[in-house]
């Protein structure tokens, strides 16, 4: 073998082991590059979402919630995140409603579980119902990533909210003639009004 043939090959093997071990160096990089990426996007998400969405604001008379939707089309973005804002407050109201008739019908032994079950249930699907109409939007912020939207439900309202509640539980029970019984006989409806009126919405 020639001494330029030898030299060839030598800078055949020389280029090869370059290209390999570039090749290592770009694979390793390219993973913390997306990882630099993600994290950077992650943080652009965070500056650009409102205070008012990462720390909902509390008061003593309102009840707050917020959403968020993506940003697909403006129009669907707002309408869903207005629908997620005024849910949130509606959820909130809705697990009150139904601990506390849940916990008031155990303790005064009034019907079987089934019964008290499908009782909160009812009382407490009306009444995220009604809530629902009584949110108003008070806040939206559009960010790149998607739209924010900020409900408030007003606590003036819990009085509607509790005769309601009252109303519906005494014409679901007239429905049932041993549950209405035993309501009457152990005083169901007056220590529902006793109880009713021990509920804050807007306690934590």
């Amino acid at each position: 073998m020639s001494k330029g043939d030898l030299s060839m090959k030598v800078s055949i093997i020389k280029w090869t082991i370059f290209t390999i071990l570039l090749l290592t160096f770009v694979a390793c990089q390219t993973p913390q590059s997306q990882q630099q990426s993600f994290s950077q996007q992650s943080q652009e998400l965070a500056q650009c979402a409102p205070d008012w969405f990462l720390t909902p604001p509390t008061a003593e008379d309102a009840i707050y919630g917020t959403g968020n939707a993506k940003m697909q089309n403006m129009a669907l973005a707002k309408k869903a995140a207005d629908s997620r804002a005024r849910d949130e407050i509606a959820m909130t109201i809705q697990t009150k409603i139904g601990t506390m008739m849940k916990d008031f019908m155990q303790q005064a032994g009034i019907g079987d579980d089934a019964q008290s079950l499908q009782l909160s249930q009812s009382v407490s699907k009306q009444v995220a119902s009604v809530v629902l109409n009584g949110c108003k939007i008070i806040n939206r912020k559009v960010c790149p990533e998607g739209m924010y939207s900020l409900a408030t439900w007003s606590a003036a309202q819990s009085e509607q909210i509790k005769n309601m509640v009252k109303e519906q539980t005494k014409n679901l029970v007239k429905n049932e003639y041993a549950l209405y019984n035993e309501f009457k006989a152990k005083q169901g409806f007056d220590s529902l009004d006793k109880e009713l009126e021990k509920l804050d919405f807007t306690e934590k």
